[in-house]
């Protein structure tokens, strides 16, 4: 898990001091409203970001996000295999605003919350 929260901080200064933060100023906003439901289940990996690849799924195989609603909160699983060894990180998300339902606020296990 250190090693993970390690990885996560290293690619958000990378993120954080590289050129292409200019995405930063652009405003997309969100959608009004999120049925949940229709993304429960596994996703595979199919594409991933050069940083992202590079750094906390570095040398990874088999990634997945598995999701759960439960009733406004949807619970979530990633998972990676990395030289044969599955590793994961459990969190879950959910709508920090009643007023914004689709804008999710993330919370990995373990991992301080901002």
């Amino acid at each position: 898990l250190h090693l993970q929260v390690m990885r996560c901080t290293l690619l958000l200064l990378l993120v954080a001091l590289s050129p292409a933060a200019a995405w930063r100023s652009a405003v997309v906003p969100a959608v009004t409203s999120l049925d949940a439901s229709l993304y429960a289940g596994r996703w595979y990996q199919i594409s991933a970001d050069r940083i992202v690849t590079l750094t906390f799924e570095r040398n990874a195989a088999c990634v997945t996000a598995d999701y759960v609603v439960d009733g406004t909160v949807i619970k979530l699983v990633n998972s990676e295999t990395v030289y044969g060894k599955l590793t994961n990180i459990t969190g879950q998300a959910y709508a920090a605003d009643d007023t914004k339902p689709a804008e999710l606020t993330v919370e990995f296990d373990g991992i301080p919350a901002k």
